[in-house]
């Protein structure tokens, strides 16, 4: 017992000698790639998971433009993330495109933090990079299959306050831009009818907090004044300490179920000559 306590004694000791070598161990076998670039964006350290997922061997890209391997579409606004981030100070997760080494287009989520020298100036930024591409596929294949039933998916913080996944036909169902919605949490939440507005952020909230999924039709305003009805599907994610961290959802546009089942109740009075009682006649 005493012999196996001495040997993990002795390679913490080594461990702890040599911080360069745990740092490289880490840096060699993450599945994420981590890139080091200065801040004139040149790339001076890249891990060598970036040849496994984009097929390019690391010292091509060293000493390179951080951006040039980036999609023409996308190139501009990565860079000025990068030099919002340096003039900031702060940390910002950024999504993009780059093209394979053999040509097909990789997706992928890039979390970017400045590192800060002894007098407080930005003298690095590091740059965590992980390929979403599966993901990206599973999204338009589902986006594909919900478009057709008049559905939008979404994940946002457990006080809906910012969505980090919006699916595009948010847009098709409450007429407002899926980037708005995005950037501003409160443009959807504005347009839910106000009676069922109260009742989302008291009883149902209160219910997802507990960690209870929640299945609720209400009202919503669409960005063109008329009311539609919507069924909410969410569900609440809890992180590893068991605290609900996540809320992942479903909307479906249920207008014209409403619509018709208004219709079907108008029928039956008018058929039963009730209509008439409820006009005065």
């Amino acid at each position: 017992m005493n012999e196996h306590r001495d040997q993990i004694d002795r390679e913490k000791r080594q461990t702890a000698d040599a911080p360069d070598d745990r740092y490289k161990i880490i840096a060699e076998n993450t599945l994420d790639t981590i890139v080091l670039v200065d801040n004139q964006a040149r790339v001076l350290f890249v891990s060598p998971s970036f040849q496994r997922f984009s097929g390019y061997r690391t010292e091509l890209y060293e000493g390179q433009d951080a951006f040039e391997m980036i999609h023409p579409d996308d190139r501009e606004r990565v860079r000025f993330a990068h030099k919002d981030s340096i003039r900031t100070k702060r940390e910002v997760d950024i999504a993009y495109r780059i093209f394979h080494a053999e040509g097909h287009l990789l997706h992928v989520e890039a979390r970017v933090k400045p590192v800060l020298d002894e007098t407080g100036s930005v003298h690095f930024v590091v740059a965590v990079d992980r390929d979403v591409t599966e993901r990206k596929k599973t999204e338009e294949l589902l986006e594909n299959i919900l478009d057709n039933v008049n559905a939008a998916v979404w994940s946002t913080d457990k006080d809906f306050s910012r969505y980090t996944f919006c699916s595009e036909n948010i847009e098709k169902i409450s007429g407002i831009p899926r980037e708005e919605i995005l950037h501003q949490p409160i443009r959807l939440h504005d347009h839910i009818h106000p009676e069922d507005n109260a009742k989302l952020l008291g009883e149902v909230k209160a219910q997802l907090d507990r960690g209870i999924p929640v299945t609720q039709e209400f009202r919503f305003i669409h960005i063109e004044g008329e009311t539609r009805w919507g069924r909410l599907i969410v569900h609440p994610c809890a992180g590893p300490f068991g605290a609900i961290e996540r809320l992942d959802g479903i909307i479906l546009d249920i207008t014209e179920k409403e619509r018709s089942e208004l219709a079907l109740e108008e029928s039956e009075l008018c058929s039963d000559g009730k209509l008439y009682e409820v006009i005065g006649i």
